[in-house]
C-alpha cells in the first residue's frame, strides 16, 4: 500500500500531496490512512480538520479510518470525540484503534467508555 512507501521515504515530500488528497472526496480515506502509518505528529491537525468537512458518501468509513489513523498517532482525545460520534460504524471504529495506542489508561478509558455504547 502507498502508506508503506510513505513511511519509507520522505515524510515532508509527501505531506504536501495528502494534504491535496484531503482536500478531495475520494482521495480523503487513503490520505488519511497514509497520516496514520506515517506516524508524524503532524498528521492529527490534518485527520481532525477533514473529519470537520462533511463529506456525502462513506462519512462512517472515513471515520472508521481516522479513529485508526488517530490511534497511530497516539491521539486518544480525538478517539473521545469519535466515540461520542451518531455514527454506530465510527464508534465501532475507534474500539477496533484502541490496539494502536500505547498508554494502558487511555485504552482502558476508550474501552470502559465502549463497553456502555447501546449500540
Amino acid at each position: 500500500m502507498l502508506a508503506r512507501v510513505c513511511a519509507k521515504g520522505k515524510a515532508l515530500a509527501i505531506f504536501s500531496t495528502l494534504e491535496a488528497w484531503l482536500a478531495d472526496e475520494d482521495s480523503q480515506v487513503t490520505a488519511i490512512d497514509c497520516l496514520g502509518e506515517l506516524g508524524d505528529e503532524r498528521g492529527r491537525a490534518l485527520i481532525r480538520k477533514a473529519l470537520e468537512k462533511p463529506v456525502e458518501l462513506n462519512a462512517g468509513w472515513r471515520k472508521r479510518i481516522a479513529a485508526r489513523a488517530l490511534a497511530q498517532l497516539q491521539d486518544a482525545n480525538a478517539l473521545h470525540v469519535l466515540l461520542d460520534d451518531e455514527d454506530w460504524f465510527a464508534r465501532l471504529g475507534v474500539l477496533e484503534a484502541v490496539s494502536h495506542l500505547n498508554n494502558a489508561h487511555d485504552r482502558a478509558q476508550l474501552i470502559a467508555r465502549g463497553k456502555t455504547d447501546v449500540d
